[in-house]
């Protein structure tokens, strides 16, 4: 379906996450765009949108309607809560909001973006009910967040009656079959944008103060891990090194995190907050650390590799499987303060084969994700479309009426 072609589709995008922004929205906010100047006509629904995010604010230059189900008048909600605790079966408000704009917008097709596994699993529901086909992506699965028994069966059958099921590594993908307890043949793997270039960097911070790591993530110690760095620096024999780490993000963990460094006296941390340009974060950082007790794949590991830094992290999630262990980073097999301590003697040993071993991750890490994820990922949502406008030719139709805005947003979008 090409976009000069006649037959043009109505996709909505769902987001659950009720966050303002999380790295789950980078694809697709930058997949809507690249839909949208394929000439479909695309409707995104998201709770808590924020207009000062910038992909937000492009997809709104782009002329793409956005709903947030949290829109309405405050009494409608504490209404629809009463009503709730009343009669449980009663649909969330914000369900029965999405099954409105899915009827408002005549949507043909829906992308489901899970920042989770199974967060996703009510507004399939709807698309069932509604008989949309669809499409589910999820971010992140982990042992952590196992799903209750009483919304396994609503989990099982949003990703079981999806199109495809998405994934963002293979580990993911594994668990949810596990956590399900069905297999999923129809699911694949997808990669995230990135928000550094494609064109490889050949520079290397100078060491003349030491080495320099970033540890750049949600300060979210349950999952993230950061409590471990700040033990590891408090051991005498880190103390004695020179080392420094800087933190970069935001998060409910961040006063605490401040405040065990504080107590442990370390001199050698830095909380930076959040940055904007992760290009600039590795002018002049040396490896990106990072101790995750769960993970989907982080895309600050395939940002760091990418920019030819070292990566130290662990096995969580899918980080392994783009990371080979003492070749393109340093790779610990335990999520604990021991198996942090021994990766990073390793990795410590070997520190004069830094930049050699950052430019071979330069060089690995490309041959595993593509140039444009959020392209190649329009291409997958069209792969699941074209067959329904061959069974169904009256369910895929030109759109008319519709004429998405001048591209003046495209570079920003396109990555």
């Amino acid at each position: 379906m090409s976009a000069g072609g006649s037959n043009l589709c109505r996709i909505t995008v769902a987001s659950p996450n009720p966050s303002r922004w999380g790295g789950s929205e980078e694809l697709w906010s930058a997949t809507t765009a690249a839909l949208v100047r394929r000439g479909h006509a695309v409707s995104v629904w998201k709770p808590a949108i924020d207009e000062t995010i910038g992909r937000i604010s492009d997809l709104r230059a782009l002329g793409v309607p956005l709903y947030d189900p949290r829109s309405p008048p405050q009494w409608t909600l504490r209404l629809r809560s009463l009503l709730r605790r009343l009669l449980p079966r009663i649909e969330r408000q914000e369900v029965v909001h999405f099954r409105r704009m899915l009827r408002k917008e005549r949507s043909q097709f829906l992308v489901i973006s899970q920042g989770g596994n199974f967060d996703g699993a009510d507004l399939a529901r709807v698309a069932r009910d509604l008989l949309i086909p669809y499409i589910l992506v999820s971010h992140k699965a982990d042992e952590i967040h196992w799903p209750p028994d009483d919304i396994r069966c609503s989990m099982r059958d949003a990703h079981m009656s999806a199109k495809t099921t998405y994934f963002v590594s293979r580990h993911n993908h594994r668990l949810t079959e596990e956590q399900l307890g069905a297999l999923l043949p129809h699911a694949r793997i997808v990669r995230n944008p990135f928000l550094v270039p494609w064109t490889p960097r050949k520079d290397w911070p100078d060491e003349v103060e030491g080495i320099r790591m970033a540890c750049i993530g949600r300060l979210d110690v349950r999952e993230k891990g950061q409590d471990l760095i700040l033990r590891l620096l408090a051991m005498e024999k880190w103390r004695s090194r020179a080392l420094r780490v800087r933190f970069f993000g935001v998060g409910e963990n961040a006063t605490s995190l401040q405040e065990m460094a504080q107590l442990l006296k370390l001199d050698s941390v830095d909380f930076a907050g959040f940055s904007s340009s992760p290009e600039r974060i590795w002018d002049d950082h040396h490896a990106l650390i990072l101790p995750s007790r769960c993970e989907g794949l982080p895309l600050v590991e395939v940002e760091a590799m990418l920019s030819g830094r070292v990566v130290i992290t662990t096995a969580a999630g899918g980080n392994a499987e783009i990371l080979v262990d003492e070749e393109t980073g340093f790779l610990s097999p335990a999520t604990n303060l021991a198996g942090l301590d021994a990766v990073m003697e390793r990795a410590w040993a070997r520190r004069g084969d830094w930049r050699r071993i950052g430019q071979a991750a330069s060089i690995a890490i490309r041959q595993q994700v593509p140039e444009d994820p959020a392209e190649r990922f329009a291409d997958e949502i069209m792969r699941c479309v074209e067959p329904i406008a061959v069974a169904r030719p009256n369910a895929i139709r030109r759109v008319s009426g519709y004429t998405p805005k001048p591209q003046n947003a495209r570079a920003r979008l396109s990555g």
